[in-house]
């Protein structure tokens, strides 16, 4: 059990040396592994790896800036919508849905007001037309010159409805 505890320690303890390591290659072109930055005759090329969080040393080759490749912008990462986000835009497209199912459902019930009063004006005309006889609201039978007047008031609820 010791052995263990030992071995995790050590190993937990050597990690981050082993992270802050250097390598590069000598002007033999020899690998060279060091926990200390290359020395300022070694170019920005020769090095392999450094570590990482680690300033570059000062002065020499190694303070010249590295080449950048040109690359193009790169695009803005799209951003996640969050829960509350999507919820909204749920019930935001129901209510535009439900809206847009009221109104399909007044507009056809409009038309078929429509229809039907196109229907009841045209079947009042052929009745005019057949020259059946047509009670008046005072209780009178309608005369010619009332006929016509109700004719023309039906052929112009035609031309509304129909």
């Amino acid at each position: 059990m010791r052995r263990y505890v030992l071995a995790i320690t050590v190993a937990l303890a050597v990690t981050p040396i082993a992270q802050a390591q250097w390598a590069w290659k000598d002007a033999s072109g020899a690998m060279v592994f060091s926990d200390q930055p290359p020395p300022s005759n070694i170019k920005p090329s020769q090095i392999v790896r450094e570590p990482r969080n680690v300033p570059r040393p000062t002065g020499g080759a190694l303070d010249q800036p590295a080449p950048t490749p040109a690359a193009a912008p790169a695009a803005p990462a799209p951003q996640q919508k969050t829960t509350a986000e999507l919820e909204a835009e749920f019930r935001k497209r129901q209510m535009e849905r439900a809206e847009a199912e009221k109104k399909a459902g007044e507009e056809a019930q409009r038309k078929k007001q429509a229809a039907d009063a196109c229907e009841r004006a045209r079947a009042y005309t052929r009745m005019l037309d057949d020259g059946i006889r047509i009670r008046l609201d005072n209780g009178d039978i309608a005369n010619d010159a009332q006929r016509a007047s109700e004719r023309a008031r039906a052929q112009e609820s035609i031309k509304q409805h129909c």
